[in-house]
């Protein structure tokens, strides 16, 4: 089994480069399914993880696209530290998101076959 990680950066709704991510990493499940996927979350990308998001009309809702994918197997942790300096620490994520430390990214990055920046 090949293994794929994806690294965010952006927050949910000034960008699109989350629902590419979500999008690649939804694609990967479907299309791949000897392939794991992997999301690592930091800097603004930890708000996409926040449970009961209520996007601006016309945005996807970047909380159920997470939610789907984590449903159809991918991990999914979010940088502590940009979760700490965001204020974030007691707000409920959605179910299967988890905090992971920066020995969980090394871990992560030096362990997968491929690592897509966005």
């Amino acid at each position: 089994m090949s293994t794929v990680l994806i690294t965010l950066r952006e927050g949910p709704y000034g960008s699109e480069m989350p629902f590419t991510a979500l999008k690649l990493a939804g694609t990967i499940l479907a299309e791949h399914p000897q392939t794991a996927v992997r999301l690592f979350l930091v800097s603004d990308a930890v708000h996409c993880a926040v449970d009961q998001q209520t996007p601006p009309e016309g945005w996807p809702n970047i909380g159920e696209m997470l939610r789907d994918v984590i449903a159809r197997g991918a991990e999914v942790k979010l940088c502590v530290t940009c979760v700490k300096a965001r204020g974030l620490t007691y707000i409920p994520l959605i179910p299967g998101a988890g905090i992971g430390s920066m020995s969980d990214f090394s871990d992560w990055t030096v362990t997968s076959d491929r690592v897509i920046s966005l």
